[in-house]
């Protein structure tokens, strides 16, 4: 079996869950200072109209394209570069719910580093593919030329948010699926810091409508849990995420 490289984008934590409640205003991320290990990066956030159209950190940047108000293209670069080393491609099924995420990397280029002269010429690397049923959401990774090495299933409460998710990975003797990981989360009442603005998840498929308390892990018969903590603005927006596993947030926001 192929080993799994988990790549990263800036803020993996996009979700294609909707929510209906209106808003008066629009209220967006537009900064986002992380800390982790105590080493920092800042994230920053362009807008067209309601949309985000780049997303810049520290050592990397994302441009964003859209159609018909549904983002569709994603490029990802290295700060100095002016070809992309990664793009994504988004495909919906006919409820406009997301069904594919293809990537596409560059021929010459590794997550890590260029291989060779940065060139406009790219191959399929992996893809996720989302099946609908229900409260039930099964999401599958597939490594190019190879067999399915994974999927995770969600399920969500009434309030949209995931509740619980189960991770299934190949077995490499029996080629069977078995189940690997259970998660299952709590949150809070108040607003998801993405909650005013329309994006995917790529690697974790979280929720946000609320923001997680507690995520509980249970996997190869141990227990573990992360709590995390936040610091509110006057209109119910975190500003302050703080995490047992020494991960620090400061979020602003600009509101239309």
């Amino acid at each position: 079996m192929k080993k799994i490289i988990v790549i990263v984008i800036i803020l993996g934590l996009f979700s294609c869950e909707k929510d209906n409640t209106p808003h008066i205003n629009k209220i967006k991320p537009y900064k986002i200072i992380s800390y982790y290990f105590e080493e920092k990066d800042t994230s920053y956030f362009t807008y067209n109209g309601i949309d985000p159209v780049r997303i810049e950190s520290t050592n990397s940047y994302n441009i964003l394209e859209y159609s018909s108000s549904k983002l569709v293209k994603q490029k990802v670069y290295r700060n100095g570069d002016e070809i992309p080393w990664l793009y994504l491609e988004y495909n919906y099924n006919n409820q406009n719910e997301i069904d594919k995420v293809s990537y596409y990397i560059n021929v010459n280029s590794t997550v890590e580093e260029w291989t060779g002269e940065p060139i406009d010429e790219y191959r399929l690397s992996a893809h996720y593919a989302y099946e609908y049923s229900d409260n039930l959401i099964t999401k599958e990774f597939y490594i190019e030329h190879s067999d399915t090495s994974s999927y995770n299933t969600f399920e969500y409460d009434l309030s949209g948010n995931i509740s619980k998710k189960i991770r299934y990975r190949r077995n490499g003797m029996t080629g069977n699926f078995e189940e690997s990981s259970v998660y299952i989360y709590t949150y809070d009442d108040k607003n998801h810091y993405l909650k005013d603005i329309s994006l995917l998840d790529i690697a974790s498929f979280s929720s946000k409508i609320n923001n997680i308390l507690s995520e509980e892990r249970i996997a190869n018969g141990e227990t573990e849990i992360t709590e995390n903590t936040y610091l509110y603005n006057d209109n119910e927006y975190p500003i302050l995420f703080i995490s047992d596993n020494d991960t620090v947030w400061q979020i602003e926001y600009i509101e239309e």
